[in-house]
Formats: C-alpha cells, structure tokens, sequence
C-alpha cells in the first residue's frame, strides 16, 4: 500500500494550528526591518520538493529519462506499447537510483501483462497523489485507462498528478493508451516525452506535430521512417538530452532529414 505522510515535516512555517496575532507581527515587522541592496538579475532559491530533481549528465543514456519525467505512449492495439514501458522502467532499475516503488493502473482488471516486473501495486483507479512517499523515486504506469468515462474525481486526481504531483513528489509517469485525441489535454501538455507508433488518421498525426513543435510538413517527414507496425517515433523534450528524436528509443534520427 502507499506510504503515508502524515509524519512528514514539509516547513517550519506549517503548524498543526493558525498562527497566532503575535505570530503575525513579528513576521511583518521582520519583514519591514529588511533593507538589501538587490543585484539587477534573478536571484535562485532551491525548491525544498524539487531537491531530488535530475537532469542529463554526460554519458547518460537517452531513455534513462532524469527523474521525475512524464511520458505519453500512443500506438494501436497490439503495438508494443507495454513492451516500451518496460524498457523504460528496465533502464532505470540498471543501476541507481531506480524506482523504489513501481505501481500500476490498468484498464484490464485480470491482466497479467505486468507480472514480470512485480510492481508494488496494479489499481484500477487513478490514484491520489498525497497518498505517495513524496520522498522515495517511484513510477506510476496507467496503461488502457478508459477516459471517455472518467469521473470528475478521478479527472481531478489526473490532473493534480501531471500537474505538480509528479515535480513536487517524485513521481515518474508512463501513460500507454490507444488514442491521442481520448488522452486528457492535461496530460498531454504536462508530459515531456513522448513515444508514438504512427496513427491511421492524418488528423491525428498533425495534431501531435503541433505539440510537440513540428509542421504538418515535418512531422509527415519524422513519420516517413515508420515501416512496421511495432516501429514507434521517440521526441524527447526533456533538456539536455543525448538527442531529441529517435526510431524505437535507441536510433537517433537526425533533425536535418526531416526540418
């Protein structure tokens, strides 16, 4: 089950009541008393949820994705689709730090599709973000989760997680589904990598183009290396990364053929 974190101390400035009057004063007269002779740039402050954030480093492979990262998978039935989020979460669990929780939200209550991996937890339901460790690395899979349906509570336990779930607390997200167009708006705009096997809809396609930065030209052209069925375009937003496109995760494809 989920850790919980009701023991977490997240700030001196959070109590277990209201702040009292005095409490008040004293803050704005501190305040007040401040006087600093400011450099004209944009001072940095650390993010106290963000400190476990990673970035590429030299040598890294590309689809060992820096954490916490959100990735969007969309192909047709029988694609592969579950097959990349493997890979994915395999070449994280290579060597540290990987997850130390893998949970799974399925569409399919008697699927075993999972097994090899022994997540932590399958569910059938969207999870709630503040149910998780915000401390500990971990992936959350939803894999043919049916939006057409979903509830408001459920919409909005989607959302909270692509939205800050997943920066503030260490929450990597693979989400697998057969449509781009039945996927939430929000989880598209949050997500920062994106795996797609080429659609049957041209519509589809130009849609997909447009978010990820590409023309209707360009992403035609991106697409022209598709042959098979099980061949998927990786476009990876992520900065820094060993390269930005690529043919089933691990073959670069040079910008210059298709810009």
């Amino acid at each position: 089950m989920f850790h919980s974190n009701k023991n977490i101390n997240y700030g001196k400035h959070i109590n277990d009541g209201e702040d009292s009057d005095d409490d008040h004063k004293k803050r704005r007269k501190r305040h007040r008393n401040i006087e600093v002779d400011l450099p004209d740039r944009i001072l940095v402050f650390e993010n106290p949820d963000k400190v476990f954030h990673e970035e590429y480093i030299e040598g890294q492979k590309c689809i060992r994705f820096p954490l916490p990262f959100r990735a969007c998978v969309i192909g047709q039935v029988n694609s592969g689709k579950s097959l990349i989020g493997t890979n994915i979460l395999l070449m994280r669990q290579c060597s540290k730090p990987k997850f130390e929780e893998v949970y799974v939200v399925h569409g399919c209550q008697t699927s075993h599709e999972y097994d090899d991996i022994e997540p932590t937890e399958i569910m059938n339901e969207i999870p709630d973000y503040k149910e998780f460790d915000p401390v500990i690395p971990k992936l959350l899979i939803i894999d043919d989760y049916d939006f057409t349906n979903i509830d408001k509570n459920s919409l909005t336990k989607l959302s909270e997680l692509f939205r800050f779930g997943s920066t503030h607390c260490n929450i990597s997200i693979i989400l697998l589904h057969q449509s781009w167009f039945r996927v939430p708006k929000i989880v598209k705009d949050m997500c920062n990598v994106f795996i797609i096997y080429k659609p049957h809809d041209d519509d589809e396609l130009h849609t997909i183009g447009r978010r990820v930065g590409l023309s209707k030209d360009r992403v035609e052209k991106l697409f022209e290396n598709i042959h098979h069925i099980k061949d998927s375009i990786l476009i990876n937003l992520i900065p820094k990364a060993p390269y930005k496109y690529a043919l089933n995760l691990f073959t670069p494809i040079d910008p210059s053929t298709f810009m």
